[in-house]
């Protein structure tokens, strides 16, 4: 079997993530210019799967490089508490009648306001929401609402890697390196080396209140960032998070985007109930 996948769709505002494989020759690198289903195969051939790119809780972006049908799963809906499948309909209701989320413990008193606020959003979820959107309240994904697991149907094809691949994921070592690839791999409970937020642009820089941000500063830190995973990309995710808090971390002393980011870049174990956070600044 080969060695590490590469799948970084192409796109202009992402080329400073390049080095980061470049000259490798145990890589296989996919841009584009194939199908989701040769994507599919690619990643049955390979050991380690890097993502990257532009990307959103439900995955990582085509960018228009990408075509072919996506496949599509019944979606299903696992209560690690109890074992027993259920739908959303039954956890709405669950929740409910118990003033608690399934397989959570009882509510504590002075969060009951937050938890009502929550579960009346909940409520007003239309059955094809619970496949569309991974946000629920102050909450983010369902595993708050009782740690479900499984595949759930993306309902786009305008995604290269999606939740139709998390089956094939599972089990392999993987990078993900996205906007908000951490509900991702955290929602299909899978495990490795993963990324939240992760600000790599002056647009983005703003976006998150950092007006003053100057060009220099966000590629600054995308420079560190990328030599640091090229430098340690073949070893194992909590190894490479702790080069970045030991190699990338000084940086975030005097560099605002740097220590955003470094905030936000987790290694996890499938099972985990969430990654495991780099203790920060």
């Amino acid at each position: 079997m080969n060695k590490i996948l590469v799948i970084h769709p192409k796109d202009k505002s992402t080329d400073f993530l390049k080095p980061i494989y470049h000259g490798r020759s145990d890589v296989t690198v996919i841009t584009g210019g194939c199908t989701k289903e040769d994507v599919a195969k690619a990643i049955d051939e390979h050991d380690h799967i890097v993502m990257m790119g532009h990307g959103t809780p439900q995955g990582l972006l085509a960018m228009g490089n990408f075509n072919g049908k996506t496949k599509t799963y019944k979606p299903s809906h696992q209560v690690r508490a109890s074992g027993k499948p259920v739908t959303p309909s039954q956890i709405k209701s669950l929740y409910s009648s118990t003033g608690k989320a399934p397989g959570l413990p009882n509510r504590e008193p002075g969060i009951d306001d937050e938890w009502d606020a929550d579960l009346k959003e909940l409520n007003e979820l239309k059955e094809d929401d619970w496949f569309t959107s991974r946000k629920v309240g102050s909450y983010t994904g369902y595993s708050q609402y009782g740690g479900y697991s499984g595949s759930y149907q993306s309902l786009s094809t305008g995604y290269v890697i999606d939740d139709s691949n998390a089956d094939q994921l599972r089990g392999k070592k993987l990078t993900a390196i996205w906007c908000n690839a951490d509900q991702f791999i955290e929602w299909n409970d899978l495990g490795g080396f993963y990324t939240g937020m992760f600000v790599s642009e002056e647009a983005e820089a703003k976006m998150i209140g950092c007006a003053d941000t100057e060009k220099w500063q966000v590629e600054q830190q995308n420079y560190a960032f990328v030599e640091v995973i090229r430098r340690f990309l073949d070893q194992d995710a909590d190894t490479m998070c702790k080069a970045l808090d030991s190699r990338y971390g000084p940086l975030a002393e005097r560099n605002s985007i740097a220590k955003y980011n470094l905030k936000r870049f987790y290694s996890r174990k499938a099972g985990q109930e969430s990654g495991t956070k780099l203790a920060v600044l």
